[in-house]
């Protein structure tokens, strides 16, 4: 992590940047709701699986899991204000009897063994301090059979100074080639690896990302935004600004992966 960073990250590591997600009720990965579906559907899902989620953030893929195919979701997240804040979004969203929503560390997942058909976890895994030991622990709570299903964003190009400060207040850690992940799953012993390497493209990236809302709850995220922008936390406060306002060629710089493989 650059050490330049060190002042904007909480308690437990990570960047603060999570912190105005919280407030916002939205929690961004790249490739958005078309990179989810492909995601999901790499992992085989079904209304009758059951899909643990890693990392939930503030419940936007949690929602859009249970509202589009159905199936029973339990999800956990590190940081008590994101798990709050996906509980309320799960709420506002009338899911509350498809989904259970936990605090939890991904490297101690407090589940039996063998307890889940399908593992998602997205734009998480490049802040996990024991990468290893998370994965280990991804295998572990899958049945025989199951699947782990990860979205995480590559480094396509060296960006410009600008892009890169900005990158470095809201994402705190490297960024990783695809092929880590992909070896990184060999080792902890799944099988049957795919990966899907995406170059983003902003007028796409941006539909997408709106791909999670209907037109009331982009409302709902523009009036979050504004309250957020005028707040009492100057952090927030001024990355909600910054982040808003990237520089138009900061996309280019980034893309994304979507890596699956099964356990035996």
């Amino acid at each position: 992590m650059n050490e330049r960073n060190n002042d904007l990250i909480d308690e437990h590591g990570l960047p603060r940047y999570f912190d105005m997600q919280a407030k916002l009720g939205y929690t961004k990965h790249i490739g958005g709701s078309e990179a989810t579906r492909e995601l999901l559907e790499l992992c085989k899902i079904s209304e009758h699986k059951t899909l643990l989620n890693v990392g939930c953030g503030a419940g936007t893929t949690t929602t859009f899991i249970v509202e589009n195919y159905g199936c029973r979701v339990v999800a956990v997240d590190i940081k008590v204000n994101m798990v709050a804040s996906a509980e309320n979004w799960a709420q506002h969203k009338g899911i509350t009897e498809k989904v259970e929503f936990r605090v939890a560390d991904a490297q101690l997942l407090p589940f039996e063994d063998n307890s889940f058909d399908i593992l998602v976890c997205e734009s998480v895994n490049v802040f996990i301090p024991d990468k290893a030991k998370a994965f280990s622990e991804y295998k572990r709570v899958i049945k025989p059979g199951g699947v782990v299903g990860i979205n995480e964003a590559i480094l396509t190009k060296t960006p410009p100074e600008n892009a890169a400060d900005l990158l470095g207040d809201y994402v705190g850690s490297d960024i990783l080639p695809g092929s880590y992940w992909t070896d990184l799953m060999h080792k902890t012993g799944l099988t049957d690896i795919k990966s899907r390497e995406y170059q983003v493209e902003m007028r796409k990236e941006s539909r997408s990302q709106l791909g999670f809302f209907t037109k009331k709850d982009y409302l709902g995220l523009l009036w979050n935004m504004v309250k957020v922008i005028f707040g009492r936390d100057p952090f927030v406060r001024n990355l909600a600004k910054r982040s808003w306002s990237s520089p138009r060629d900061f996309y280019d710089f980034f893309g994304y992966g979507l890596f699956v493989g099964w356990k035996g």
